[in-house]
Protein backbone atom coordinates (compact mmCIF):
# COMPACT_ATOMS: atom_id res chain seq x y z
CA UNK A 1 0.00 0.00 0.00
CA UNK A 2 0.86 3.33 -0.54
CA UNK A 3 2.38 5.53 3.10
CA UNK A 4 2.57 8.40 4.56
CA UNK A 5 4.52 9.24 7.36
CA UNK A 6 2.92 10.76 10.47
CA UNK A 7 4.90 11.77 13.56
CA UNK A 8 4.17 9.79 16.69
CA UNK A 9 5.54 11.04 19.53
CA UNK A 10 8.61 9.23 20.30
CA UNK A 11 10.91 12.36 19.67
CA UNK A 12 11.58 12.23 16.15
CA UNK A 13 10.54 8.96 15.26
CA UNK A 14 7.88 8.21 12.58
CA UNK A 15 5.75 5.51 11.96
CA UNK A 16 4.23 4.98 8.14
CA UNK A 17 0.45 4.42 8.46
CA UNK A 18 -0.79 3.24 5.09
CA UNK A 19 -3.70 4.39 2.80
CA UNK A 20 -6.35 1.68 1.81
CA UNK A 21 -5.74 1.09 -1.60
CA UNK A 22 -8.57 -0.24 -3.93
CA UNK A 23 -8.79 -3.55 -5.79
CA UNK A 24 -8.04 -7.01 -4.77
CA UNK A 25 -3.89 -6.59 -4.56
CA UNK A 26 -4.04 -3.41 -2.47
CA UNK A 27 -6.97 -4.93 0.08
CA UNK A 28 -4.37 -7.91 0.20
CA UNK A 29 -1.44 -5.31 1.39
CA UNK A 30 -3.98 -3.27 3.68
CA UNK A 31 -5.13 -6.84 5.39
CA UNK A 32 -1.12 -7.44 6.21
CA UNK A 33 -0.13 -4.63 7.36
CA UNK A 34 -3.28 -4.65 9.62
CA UNK A 35 -2.34 -7.85 10.63
CA UNK A 36 1.10 -7.73 11.22
CA UNK A 37 0.66 -4.56 13.81
CA UNK A 38 -1.99 -6.91 15.46
CA UNK A 39 0.23 -9.60 15.93
CA UNK A 40 1.68 -8.78 19.54
CA UNK A 41 -1.87 -8.65 20.59
CA UNK A 42 -2.86 -12.27 19.49
CA UNK A 43 0.55 -13.54 20.74
CA UNK A 44 0.12 -12.13 24.23
CA UNK A 45 -3.33 -14.14 24.01
CA UNK A 46 -2.59 -17.23 22.68
CA UNK A 47 0.79 -17.39 24.96
CA UNK A 48 -1.73 -17.29 28.33
CA UNK A 49 -3.37 -20.02 26.96
CA UNK A 50 -0.38 -22.11 25.94
CA UNK A 51 1.03 -21.05 29.88
CA UNK A 52 -2.20 -22.94 30.88
CA UNK A 53 -1.42 -25.86 28.86
CA UNK A 54 1.82 -26.08 30.30
CA UNK A 55 0.22 -25.98 34.00
CA UNK A 56 -2.39 -29.05 32.64
CA UNK A 57 0.26 -31.21 31.28
CA UNK A 58 2.05 -30.97 34.72
CA UNK A 59 -1.11 -31.85 36.84
CA UNK A 60 -2.21 -34.18 34.24
CA UNK A 61 1.04 -36.31 34.09
CA UNK A 62 1.64 -36.09 38.07
CA UNK A 63 -1.84 -35.92 39.97
CA UNK A 64 -5.31 -37.74 40.15
CA UNK A 65 -7.98 -36.57 37.89
CA UNK A 66 -9.79 -34.29 40.13
CA UNK A 67 -6.93 -32.40 41.04
CA UNK A 68 -6.60 -31.49 37.45
CA UNK A 69 -10.34 -30.70 37.32
CA UNK A 70 -9.82 -28.64 40.44
CA UNK A 71 -7.30 -26.18 38.78
CA UNK A 72 -9.61 -26.19 35.42
CA UNK A 73 -12.53 -24.89 37.82
CA UNK A 74 -9.93 -22.07 39.76
CA UNK A 75 -8.71 -21.02 36.03
CA UNK A 76 -11.94 -20.88 34.76
CA UNK A 77 -13.31 -18.98 37.61
CA UNK A 78 -10.36 -17.17 37.48
CA UNK A 79 -10.54 -15.93 33.81
CA UNK A 80 -14.32 -15.20 34.30
CA UNK A 81 -13.90 -12.81 36.86
CA UNK A 82 -10.40 -11.43 37.33
CA UNK A 83 -8.58 -11.76 33.71
CA UNK A 84 -11.55 -10.62 31.57
CA UNK A 85 -12.14 -7.33 33.63
CA UNK A 86 -9.19 -6.75 33.87
CA UNK A 87 -8.22 -7.17 29.97
CA UNK A 88 -11.22 -4.48 29.69
CA UNK A 89 -9.88 -2.26 31.53
CA UNK A 90 -6.51 -2.17 30.17
CA UNK A 91 -7.31 -1.59 27.46
CA UNK A 92 -10.13 0.91 27.99
CA UNK A 93 -7.85 3.36 29.33
CA UNK A 94 -5.22 2.25 26.74
CA UNK A 95 -7.70 3.59 24.15
CA UNK A 96 -7.67 7.19 26.14
CA UNK A 97 -3.91 7.33 26.86
CA UNK A 98 -3.32 6.60 22.94
CA UNK A 99 -6.01 9.64 22.11
CA UNK A 100 -3.83 12.03 24.70
CA UNK A 101 -0.31 10.98 22.96
CA UNK A 102 -1.60 11.12 19.50
CA UNK A 103 -2.59 14.63 20.29
CA UNK A 104 0.61 15.73 22.25
CA UNK A 105 -1.21 16.27 25.40
CA UNK A 106 1.73 14.40 27.02
CA UNK A 107 0.55 15.76 30.49
CA UNK A 108 -3.02 14.48 30.33
CA UNK A 109 -1.55 10.96 29.33
CA UNK A 110 0.70 11.23 32.34
CA UNK A 111 -2.02 11.31 34.02
CA UNK A 112 -4.24 8.75 32.85
CA UNK A 113 -1.44 6.55 33.20
CA UNK A 114 -0.59 7.24 36.94
CA UNK A 115 -4.71 7.24 37.51
CA UNK A 116 -5.04 3.94 35.13
CA UNK A 117 -1.96 2.45 37.30
CA UNK A 118 -3.51 2.67 40.79
CA UNK A 119 -7.14 1.53 39.26
CA UNK A 120 -6.02 -1.52 37.62
CA UNK A 121 -3.85 -2.04 41.80
CA UNK A 122 -7.36 -1.33 43.02
CA UNK A 123 -9.49 -4.00 40.89
CA UNK A 124 -6.50 -6.14 41.32
CA UNK A 125 -6.80 -6.03 45.07
CA UNK A 126 -10.69 -6.52 45.07
CA UNK A 127 -10.61 -9.48 43.06
CA UNK A 128 -7.84 -10.89 44.77
CA UNK A 129 -10.16 -10.72 48.22
CA UNK A 130 -12.82 -12.24 45.97
CA UNK A 131 -10.86 -15.16 45.13
CA UNK A 132 -9.97 -15.79 48.47
CA UNK A 133 -13.92 -16.34 49.17
CA UNK A 134 -14.74 -18.39 46.34
CA UNK A 135 -14.47 -21.18 46.77
CA UNK A 136 -17.41 -20.87 49.82
CA UNK A 137 -19.07 -18.93 46.70
CA UNK A 138 -18.37 -22.03 44.51
CA UNK A 139 -19.97 -24.21 47.02
CA UNK A 140 -22.87 -22.57 47.66
CA UNK A 141 -24.10 -21.63 44.17
CA UNK A 142 -23.74 -25.71 43.62
CA UNK A 143 -20.65 -26.83 42.90
CA UNK A 144 -19.47 -30.28 44.39
CA UNK A 145 -18.10 -29.12 47.72
CA UNK A 146 -15.34 -31.56 47.66
CA UNK A 147 -14.14 -30.54 44.51
CA UNK A 148 -14.51 -26.62 45.32
CA UNK A 149 -12.21 -27.28 48.85
CA UNK A 150 -9.82 -28.81 46.36
CA UNK A 151 -9.36 -25.71 44.06
CA UNK A 152 -9.09 -23.41 47.19
CA UNK A 153 -5.37 -23.61 47.00
CA UNK A 154 -5.64 -22.89 43.11
CA UNK A 155 -7.53 -19.95 43.70
CA UNK A 156 -5.56 -18.85 46.52
CA UNK A 157 -2.42 -18.95 44.47
CA UNK A 158 -4.19 -17.16 41.02
CA UNK A 159 -4.53 -14.07 43.32
CA UNK A 160 -0.81 -13.86 42.63
CA UNK A 161 -0.76 -14.75 39.29
CA UNK A 162 -4.21 -12.41 38.74
CA UNK A 163 -1.14 -9.47 40.00
CA UNK A 164 0.72 -10.26 37.67
CA UNK A 165 -1.36 -10.37 34.80
CA UNK A 166 -3.00 -6.91 35.60
CA UNK A 167 0.18 -5.06 35.54
CA UNK A 168 2.04 -6.60 32.43
CA UNK A 169 -1.75 -6.20 30.51
CA UNK A 170 -1.60 -2.24 31.59
CA UNK A 171 1.94 -1.95 30.26
CA UNK A 172 1.77 -3.60 27.37
CA UNK A 173 -1.32 -1.58 26.92
CA UNK A 174 0.23 1.74 27.37
CA UNK A 175 3.16 0.42 25.22
CA UNK A 176 0.89 -0.73 22.33
CA UNK A 177 -1.08 3.14 22.82
CA UNK A 178 2.46 4.57 21.89
CA UNK A 179 3.57 2.65 19.03
CA UNK A 180 5.60 0.28 20.86
CA UNK A 181 4.22 -3.06 19.21
CA UNK A 182 6.23 -5.61 19.74
CA UNK A 183 7.12 -5.22 23.07
CA UNK A 184 4.35 -7.16 24.48
CA UNK A 185 4.98 -9.75 22.54
CA UNK A 186 8.89 -9.94 23.66
CA UNK A 187 7.82 -9.80 26.87
CA UNK A 188 5.07 -12.67 26.49
CA UNK A 189 7.73 -15.36 25.07
CA UNK A 190 9.63 -14.12 28.43
CA UNK A 191 7.19 -14.68 30.36
CA UNK A 192 6.33 -18.06 28.73
CA UNK A 193 9.91 -19.03 29.41
CA UNK A 194 9.62 -18.29 33.02
CA UNK A 195 6.69 -20.05 34.06
CA UNK A 196 7.55 -23.47 32.19
CA UNK A 197 10.74 -23.06 34.31
CA UNK A 198 9.38 -22.41 37.34
CA UNK A 199 6.61 -24.67 36.99
CA UNK A 200 9.42 -27.52 36.45
CA UNK A 201 11.35 -26.17 39.33
CA UNK A 202 8.25 -26.02 41.92
CA UNK A 203 6.34 -29.37 40.70
CA UNK A 204 9.20 -31.82 39.84
CA UNK A 205 12.50 -30.68 41.34
CA UNK A 206 10.68 -29.35 44.70
CA UNK A 207 7.91 -30.83 44.89
CA UNK A 208 5.65 -28.56 46.15
CA UNK A 209 2.34 -30.25 44.75
CA UNK A 210 0.32 -29.32 41.83
CA UNK A 211 0.10 -25.65 43.55
CA UNK A 212 3.03 -25.03 42.08
CA UNK A 213 1.79 -24.98 38.58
Amino acid sequence: PKFRKVKMSSGTKHYEIPDIEHGFLGTIKSIFYIWFYSFPNIFFQVILFIADVISYHYISHRFENQVLAAFGLSLGWTSTFGTIIIYSLSSGISTLAGQAHGNRQYSLFRKIFKMGFWLVTIVVIVISLFLLVSAEILAFIGIDKDLAMKARPFLMANTMRLAGYGFLAFLRWFATSVGHFYVSGVISAASLLLHWGFTHIFVVIMDVGAVGT
